[in-house]
């Protein structure tokens, strides 16, 4: 927990915050891009990414701040549900690069 200062409000400082994930790996992250992309709900993209919603939001916050993925028609939230996850996985194992994110302007 980072040290209070005086006047200053620190975000992630309090013990409530101390679920938030803020390491993933490249596979997760390529998974959470390939769900952004096809407009999968930030709901369903959080369980399976099995990673706390205020998590799964600070990557997209972070991925865009990059340039990585951008803003979606339908927002934060996403649109598609359940339901079309498993075909849509499916596909994306298959025609998945390899080393996705090296080809992406990010940083290890």
């Amino acid at each position: 927990m980072v040290r209070k200062v005086k006047g200053r409000y620190i975000l992630f400082s309090q013990k409530e915050h101390e679920m938030v994930q803020l390491d993933f790996t490249h596979a997760q992250i390529e998974k959470f891009i390939g769900m952004w992309e096809a407009d999968f709900s930030l709901n369903l993209i959080y369980r399976k990414l099995n990673i706390h919603k205020v998590s799964a939001a600070l990557i997209a916050v972070d991925l865009e701040l990059l340039g990585v993925i951008k803003p979606r028609k339908h927002g934060l939230i996403g649109k598609r549900l359940d339901g079309d996850y498993d075909d849509w996985f499916e596909e994306f194992k298959k025609n998945k690069e390899p080393g996705l994110l090296g080809k992406r302007k990010m940083v290890s």
